[in-house]
């Protein structure tokens, strides 16, 4: 019974196409095949190459303290840029 299931299992795959390189190649049209085996293409790996300190300023806050009365505070924020090896640049600030 094993046996049977196995032959029949095998026969319904090689009769779909999945084990021939061409159906792999009609359903990826940049792959390149070779003996049924799909070659993966790596992307480049991006790597940070600096962090630069774009700006940094002071700015003034208000908030209510507990007895309902208003002050001002001073916050420090500064704004950095990442530059990776592609050339891309992310742009993030931290307050301080």
């Amino acid at each position: 019974m094993r046996n049977l299931l196995l032959i029949l299992a095998v026969t319904a795959i090689s009769a779909s196409g999945l084990t021939s390189t061409t159906a792999f190649a009609s359903s990826c049209p940049g792959a390149v095949c070779k003996n049924s085996i799909p070659r993966t293409f790596a992307r480049p790996i991006k790597k940070k190459v600096r962090t630069c300190v774009v700006n940094r300023c002071t700015r003034t806050h208000h908030a209510k303290g507990t007895c309902g009365r208003t002050y001002s505070y001073q916050r420090t924020v500064v704004t950095y840029r990442d530059v990776y090896s592609d050339g891309s640049t992310r742009t993030w600030q931290r307050t301080i």
